[in-house]
């Protein structure tokens, strides 16, 4: 989740504004180079054979360990929700920027209610304290990724994909790095596609001056002396966490044929959901690429109106959601389409 203050007054007034093109407007990837590989899971997370449920749930387990240092507590670390054997369907949850596994934790029980097994992902940078965004790279947050393909790959016969906000942006990245992927579900929360247009100029200019932009203001959009006072995530932003979240968006936008080209080609199912009074990503963004879908693939889109106020990270929320209670029938309905 990123917040929607990128002021960056002092640069703009000395440099010319770099607008963010539109998903209809960037330009095509090309040159493309992936590993082939025996299985339906990405190359880099297939360095040996498929992994069994109980070699599985070792790497999790293992893996849950490797975050405890520096953790706030234990309802920030990565959560595994088993039915204690291998399932038809299992489940990899990304949650957003600057939060932890906990903002999934509800999304992530209901799809464990229709018989997934369920795996999330606590990111690098994420979990511990705002300092810790400051370095982070998005090659990071797609190595995580990675491994948490590769231990679905021991839970379940058909690999779902589930994130919301930056989340959503890595799942979609992990499809366009990986067309080896053939994911069997997308299910995508205020997921960042691209920066809200009110911000677009602003966080592109300061992104692509990052050293500029710490120089006026700082690691962090908020004051220095901010109160960390949340459990689950941070009250700070670093500017390099949304400079490598604007980073991901642009990679997607150039791939998004490729994108398209791995929906088609799995028949992947895309459940999408986002609120027109979202500030902090595109709303047009999330309705384009849903627009764009192949016939071939089937979808859901709910987009709360504007005079509802549903905030960005508020849509997956049951306490922020009046909505939320239809929200959860959807997505158990779209989960049990075979």
């Amino acid at each position: 989740m990123i917040k929607n203050t990128m002021c960056l007054a002092l640069i703009l007034a000395a440099v010319p504004c770099f607008a963010s093109a539109s998903i209809e407007q960037l330009e095509k990837t090309t040159g493309l180079s992936m590993q082939e590989v025996r299985v339906d899971i990405p190359a880099a997370a297939a360095k040996a054979e498929l992994l069994g449920y109980a070699q599985a749930v070792s790497q999790f387990n293992a893996y849950r360990e490797s975050k405890r240092d520096g953790i706030k507590n234990d309802d920030n670390l990565p959560f595994l929700l088993t039915h204690g054997d291998k399932t038809a369907n299992t489940v990899v949850m990304i949650h957003g920027l600057t939060d932890s596994p906990w903002y999934m934790r509800k999304l992530g029980e209901i799809l464990y209610k229709q018989g997934y097994n369920v795996v999330s992902l606590l990111l690098p940078g994420h979990g511990t304290k705002p300092e810790d965004l400051i370095t982070v790279t998005k090659a990071q947050w797609q190595q995580e990724v990675d491994r948490g393909l590769l231990i679905a790959s021991g839970l379940g016969e058909k690999i779902s994909l589930a994130g919301f906000s930056t989340g959503g942006a890595l799942s979609l990245d992990a499809l366009r790095r990986h067309p080896e992927l053939k994911a069997d579900k997308l299910f995508l929360f205020s997921p960042a596609l691209a920066i809200n247009e009110s911000n677009q100029q602003m966080v592109s200019l300061g992104c692509k001056a990052q050293w500029l932009a710490a120089t006026f203001k700082g690691d962090y959009n908020e004051p220095d002396n901010t109160v960390e006072d949340n459990p689950y995530r941070y009250n700070k932003m670093a500017i390099n966490g949304v400079c490598q979240l604007y980073s991901l968006t642009v990679d997607n936008q150039n791939g998004r044929d490729a994108i398209l080209g791995s929906l088609r080609a799995s028949g992947t199912a895309v459940f999408a959901v986002e609120s027109e009074a979202d500030t902090t990503v595109s709303p047009y963004a999330v309705t384009n690429f849903m627009a764009s879908l192949p016939y071939t693939s089937r979808s859901e889109y709910i987009r709360y109106p504007l005079a509802e106020g549903i905030a960005h990270a508020s849509v997956t929320r049951p306490e922020t959601n009046s909505n939320y209670p239809e929200l959860s029938n959807s997505i158990r309905r779209f989960a049990a389409v075979n």
